[in-house]
Parts: structure tokens; sequence; C-alpha cells
């Protein structure tokens, strides 16, 4: 059967060019035999998931047409959905970074994008949530965290991941970072970073937990304790050079919850979004996601 999607793009997202690649996915799937209808996001915060949690359940798809936030935004809706029918999810990486893309491995061509959402099997994944949102692959609190709150949007929609290192910069110069008490089951930690990971990817192509996976119903929490620049210099070139897990002051441990906590207020991104301030609670997701993938 022919499938039936849904498109939602986000035409903030990413990189030029991504409207000429909406339209040659579209017209290749219309050529495969799929019914397509494309809803454009406006500039109005939230309209990526009102579109999402308003979709007709009549389709068999929903596209995701951005960057993992876009992404990020599709899932919570269709979290939200009135009719409680479950609809898969497939991916068109518009974005700055697209980590889900590169953890299932995602080919660029749009006319392979095209057959991936027409014919590609479905998996089941299982999401991280904060407080009441879920992300898929990865939510962090401390020094990254702060740099995606200060990320200009504007800024960033220009110059991509130059605006998010320009924006680190400007926290490092504020100072050292602050202490966070992370609690996994019986056990208490100390970190100025904590990387929530459901994938192996981070910040990019960066590595910050090889084993997590997000097929299965774990999270990989990664603790860096240093508060210094020099610290944090270190922890990005060990990123660079695929080696942080290797460190002997990084610690790792899988678990089902973890709870964060802060000598002094934070952010909480998820998918490279915002999501919430500590102390928190990040859990595994009740139940998992339809994924459609190579």
């Amino acid at each position: 059967m022919r499938r039936r999607v849904l498109i939602i793009a986000n035409p903030s997202a990413g990189r030029a060019g991504s409207g000429r690649r909406l339209a040659k996915v579209v017209t290749r799937l219309e050529r495969l035999g799929c019914t397509v209808a494309v809803r454009q996001a406006g500039p109005v915060i939230g309209d990526v998931e009102r579109l999402a949690r308003e979709a007709d359940c009549d389709f068999d798809v929903v596209v995701a047409g951005g960057g993992d936030g876009t992404i990020n935004a599709v899932v919570n809706g269709l979290a939200a959905v009135p009719h409680g029918r479950t609809i898969p999810l497939a991916l068109l990486p518009f974005g700055t970074v697209n980590l889900l893309a590169r953890e299932i491995g995602l080919p660029r061509r749009p006319d392979r994008l095209a057959e991936i959402i027409a014919f590609g099997p479905i998996r089941h994944i299982w999401p991280g949530q904060v407080g009441g949102r879920l992300f898929l692959v990865v939510a962090s609190s401390g020094f990254d965290a702060e740099t995606v709150a200060a990320v200009d949007p504007m800024l960033k929609a220009r110059f991509g991941r130059l605006a998010i290192f320009w924006a680190g910069i400007r926290r490092l110069s504020e100072g050292p970072l602050n202490q966070q008490i992370v609690r996994i089951g019986e056990n208490e930690f100390r970190a100025s970073i904590a990387i929530v990971a459901k994938g192996r990817y981070y910040a990019g192509g960066f590595v910050a937990a090889p084993e997590a996976s997000i097929f299965d119903p774990d999270l990989h929490v990664a603790l860096l304790p240093g508060l210094g620049f020099l610290s944090v210099l270190r922890y990005a070139l060990a990123f660079f050079c695929g080696v942080l897990p290797r460190l002997p002051e990084v610690t790792i441990r899988k678990c089902r919850e973890v709870s964060i906590g802060a000598t002094a207020p934070g952010a909480v991104q998820a998918d490279g979004e915002i999501v919430g301030w500590l102390p928190v609670v990040i859990r595994v997701a009740e139940k998992p996601l339809i994924l459609v993938g190579p």
C-alpha cells in the first residue's frame, strides 16, 4: 500500500536550499505513488508542535522537515494527538546538526530520502523524557545547556555552528561553571556538565556515550566534573579527538532515571532546545515511538 504522507516543514531551520530539497522529495514521493500534503510552520513559537498535534489520523506517516529541534517539536505534538493513535515518524533533515539522522544513517540525497519515507521499514525507538517533554537523542545541563540558552537565534540562522561557538566563548568569559549534584539510584556525583544520552552522538559528529542507543530503553549519563576554562578546553579537544569517554575523570553510568540539581539556577536542553531549568528529573519514556528509517 502506498503511504499517505504529511510533511511538516520548518522553513526557519537549517540551511539555504532546503526549499529546493523539499520540492524534490515531494516530487519523488508523488512519482512513487504516495499521497503527499505539506504544511509549513509559521514563525510563531510552538507552530510545529501544533501542526503535529493536529495531524489527521488518515496519514500513514508524519515527516519532520527541519533540524533536531523541529523533530523534537513534531514528536511532542504527535504524543498529544487527540485520537491517541501512534503515527510513524520519518525525517527530512534540514537542520544545523541533524543528530537523529546521523544516528540512523540517513542519506542526504532527496531521491533516497523519498524512497525511505515511501517504503522504509518501521522500528521502535525509546525516547527520553524531561518533565512532560520527550527527547530523542540527548539532553544535558551545565555549560552546553547554558550555551544553547545564550545562542542568538538570528545569528544561528545566519552562521549555524559558529553562533553556538560564539555563545560558548561568551559563557566561559563569565566565570567558572556551576557545580551540579547528580543522583543515579543510590549514588551521588558532582559534575559541571551532565550529558544524558539516548543516542551515541552529541553536538554534531562527536560521541559522548559510545554504548547508547535510541533502540534501547536506557539512558547513558556522562558526567564531566571540571569547573574552569581549562577543563572545558580539555573536554572540547577530547570530543574533537573522539576520546572523551576515555578521560579518567569522566564518569558514564547506564540507568532508567537520573535527577540533577545545582548550586545555582541552570538551563536544561533537549535535542538542541531549552526545555526547562534545574532541578530536574530525566527518565526513559513510558512507551516507544515508531520511526521510519533506512
